[in-house]
């Protein structure tokens, strides 16, 4: 989120409370987007994946990961195929050796038809690499419940559906008609591009305070919907993680697929994964 636009997405235009209601109404929306899953994942869904389904899972914490994707047939990172076991070998030790992703786990991200014998393989890979915290994806179904519709999410809807290349700029420009002043709100979210802290984190801390110093000068409906859409992020997939390097050891036969094996793992547990 570049500088401008987190500012005028905190600029939205509702006036006329007592310093009661704004507070009520401040933290409300504060916390409604707290409690919303607002981080953006590593895990991108990816098109001729089929995940395996799972409800029992939950988020996996604030681990940094390589992402690996992979099929029967193909193995990808970042968009690129992997050759195999050695080409992924390859990619992790100059990722490692970069230092920025020393101490990163791995995600797998596994078509449910990917054979226990390619599983084992790109754990291997990943642990004789060094990366021995090991996370498989599932999807969830779960999806979110959007708050009550305004009349500026029709357009935030015409916006969303258009063009992706110019869709901040044209965001900015949306939100800016429905502007008022409220000082506190542009100085605080104007801290956005200067901390390494999650900048969701920074504007939901900020929130609060900047609308009761400005007496909720803004259009709260309105603000909450663009909030909404800026922030939300759909939790449609979960992750199992655990330590390699410790554990049950868990096998099956090499053709066993990858949604009949991952039954048998469960939240919590360390694995030791292997071939029968």
């Amino acid at each position: 989120m570049n500088r401008r636009l987190a500012i005028t997405v905190l600029l939205a235009a509702c006036g006329g409370k007592s310093a009661n209601e704004c507070r009520t109404e401040a933290e409300s929306l504060a916390t409604l987007l707290r409690e919303t899953p607002h981080e953006m994942s590593p895990l991108m869904p990816q098109q001729d994946v089929t995940l395996v389904k799972r409800s029992d899972l939950r988020d996996a914490g604030t681990w940094k990961a390589i992402v690996v994707v992979a099929t029967a047939e193909r193995t990808t990172s970042q968009g690129s195929p992997i050759g195999g076991a050695g080409d992924l070998r390859d990619l992790l030790e100059l990722r490692r050796n970069g230092g920025a992703t020393k101490d990163y786990g791995v995600y797998f991200q596994l078509d449910r038809a990917t054979p226990w014998s390619k599983v084992v393989e790109l754990v291997d890979t990943a642990k004789r690499v060094g990366h021995t915290q090991i996370g498989f994806a599932f999807a969830t179904g779960d999806k979110l419940t959007p708050p009550p519709r305004t009349p500026i999410d029709d357009k935030l809807d015409a916006l969303m559906s258009g063009p992706a290349n110019n869709r901040a700029v044209e965001l900015a420009r949306l939100i800016e008609t429905t502007i008022t002043d409220c000082p506190a709100l542009t100085e605080e979210f104007g801290k956005v591009g200067e901390s390494t802290e999650s900048k969701a984190d920074i504007i939901i801390k900020g929130l609060a305070p900047a609308l009761v110093e400005c007496k909720c000068d803004v259009d709260m409906p309105a603000l909450r919907s663009v909030m909404w859409r800026l922030m939300a992020v759909e939790p449609n997939l979960k992750v199992l993680a655990f330590d390699a390097t410790s554990g049950a050891k868990l096998a099956f036969p090499a053709a066993t697929t990858w949604e009949v094996a991952s039954k048998r793992l469960s939240p919590g547990t360390n694995y030791q994964l292997a071939v029968e």
